[in-house]
Parts: structure tokens; C-alpha cells; sequence
């Protein structure tokens, strides 16, 4: 396969001028820095837990435990999968803004990676086949713990990670910070709703907006799941995107469809401000793709 046209092939990141993620996941990492990740993470409910799914090229593809996920399954496709370079999930962990991050050394890395193959596998060594002859893989050899080696290498001892109030309230202020306006990028209707304090109805408004502009870029009458996959189709043939930039796009369009649309679209919620900016925002953001 060309490396352009990768799944993996995640553009210009972080000052580099091509980055290529070797594994062909779901979702892949995303943002300059830790804030799209805890942005993405904070998406869903409070104390919602993350399950590791796979580690590679230095980053963690995680699947939400929210209700309907097959965690049997991790892979399948109505998950919602969100993925961290490990250097964030470092940074998140030092701030104190996620649990279950355990930061190591390369070669403890490596070392309870193979552990993990062996155990999984339920074998006590690792073959492969070179030149048509099956050869077994040396293990790596356990090294003696060096205070002095970088710790930029990340384990999960309970294979879940999850946010802290003080990510939440990070992630609150950032979107404060930014003065969003929802008059212009989602309705002024929103805006009053907001004034008058029916939180839950202008989060329900801005749910309306985002599946009506769906249906109306697309000429379509499909909703909820069948509405955007018709959507996803339709930015992979009609837009100049990467495959890696649409696929984890995809996973947040869908959580808005799962953990907010259809919540507050057929239930009577009470919700505070905040809450209502946190959804809002996110509806905001997953809208420019409609326009753009």
C-alpha cells in the first residue's frame, strides 16, 4: 500500500512533516497537545472508563464502556474507540487530570508487552516464519530498574484509564477560554435558550441543528446510525480528507449521536451550565465538518 494512502497517514503533527501510524485502528491520536484527547475522553459521562484495545507506535487505542459497547468485541464498529499518544496520557497523568496511567521505561515496556503476547496466547515462546522457515523471537531481557531513564513509555495495570474532576474542570474553563459563540455556529435560538436557563432544551436544539444540517448537505431522510454512515460515505468521496483525520472524526460525530442526541432527544434531563456548554461546543465543533 502507498504510505499516502494509509489509514495511518496522519499529515503534518506536532512540527513534523509527515507522520505515518503503522497500525490500521478505528481512531488515531490527535490535537498538538493533551487537550483534544482529554476533550475527546471528556465527552462522555463522568467516571465513564476507557479499555485498553491495543498499544503500538507509542500511542493507545482505548473503547468507551458505555452502554451497548461489545468490550468482548473491541474492534466492532458501533464502539466509540478513542486513541492517546502516550506522551499525553503522561502529561494528563502528571497534571492529575487522569487515572490509571502508570508512565515506565522503554525496556519495561517491551518487557510486559511480550508478557502480555505470551499470556494472552497462552504459549511460552514466539515464532516466526522467514524465508519459509519458522524461527522463534528472542525475548527481551528485563533490565535493572535506572532512576535515571526516561519514563516517557506508558502501562495500564488496570487496562482502564479515566478522568478526574480535575480534568473535567480543566476541560470546562478551556472551552470558557475560548468564548465560544453558539449564535453563530449553531442558532441565536440556542443562544436565548441558554439566557433563560432551559439548558436541556438548547441541548436538545443544538442536536436538532447538527442532524438537520446532516440530512440537508446530504438530501437525505436516514437518521441516527443509518444518517451517518451516509454522512462518513459521503466526506470519504466527496472530500479531500485523510482516511485517519475521517475515521476519528467519525468516532466523535458518533458519540454525539449515542451519548448526547439520543439521550436528551427521548428522555426529560436536568442538566447544570456547564454541562450544557461541554455538549454544545462539541455539537459546534462536529457541525464545520457539515461546511466545510
Amino acid at each position: 500500500m502507498d504510505f499516502l494512502n494509509h489509514p495511518g497517514n496522519l499529515g503534518s503533527v506536532r512540527g513534523s512533516i509527515h507522520t505515518i501510524h503503522h497500525y490500521d485502528w478505528p481512531a488515531y491520536p490527535e490535537g498538538e497537545d493533551f487537550r483534544e484527547t482529554l476533550f475527546q475522553l471528556t465527552a462522555f459521562s463522568h467516571g465513564t472508563e476507557f479499555v485498553e484495545v491495543d498499544d503500538g507506535d507509542h500511542s493507545i487505542l482505548f473503547v468507551a464502556d458505555v452502554a451497548g459497547s461489545r468490550l468482548d468485541d473491541p474492534y466492532h464498529p458501533r464502539n466509540i474507540h478513542v486513541c492517546s499518544w502516550h506522551a499525553d496520557l503522561i502529561k494528563m497523568h502528571d497534571l492529575g487530570f487522569i487515572r490509571g496511567v502508570l508512565p515506565v521505561t522503554e525496556n519495561a515496556h517491551v518487557c510486559d508487552r511480550w508478557e502480555n503476547i505470551l499470556r494472552v496466547h497462552n504459549v511460552e515462546k514466539i515464532f516466526v516464519e522467514i524465508d519459509g522457515e519458522m524461527q522463534e523471537v528472542t525475548a527481551p531481557m528485563r533490565e535493572a530498574d535506572d532512576e535515571e531513564e526516561p519514563r516517557n513509555w506508558v502501562l495500564l495495570p488496570n487496562k482502564r484509564v479515566s478522568v478526574t474532576h480535575e480534568g473535567l474542570e480543566f476541560i470546562v474553563n478551556e472551552i470558557r477560554g475560548a468564548n465560544p459563540d453558539f449564535g453563530a455556529t449553531l442558532s441565536p435560538s440556542v443562544v436565548t435558550l441558554m439566557n433563560n436557563r432551559l439548558y436541556d432544551t438548547a441541548v436538545r436544539e443544538g442536536c436538532v441543528i447538527l442532524e438537520h444540517s446532516i440530512k440537508a448537505k446530504l438530501g437525505s431522510n436516514k437518521w441516527g446510525d443509518r444518517l451517518t454512515d451516509e454522512f462518513f460515505e459521503y466526506l470519504k468521496d466527496e472530500k479531500n480528507v485523510l482516511e485517519s483525520w475521517l475515521r476519528t472524526y467519525s468516532q466523535e460525530l458518533r458519540t454525539i449521536f449515542k451519548i448526547v442526541r439520543n439521550v436528551f432527544m427521548h428522555n426529560l434531563i436536568t442538566i447544570d451550565e456547564l454541562t450544557a456548554i461541554i455538549h454544545l461546543f462539541r455539537i459546534s465543533r462536529a457541525i464545520t465538518a457539515i461546511n466545510f
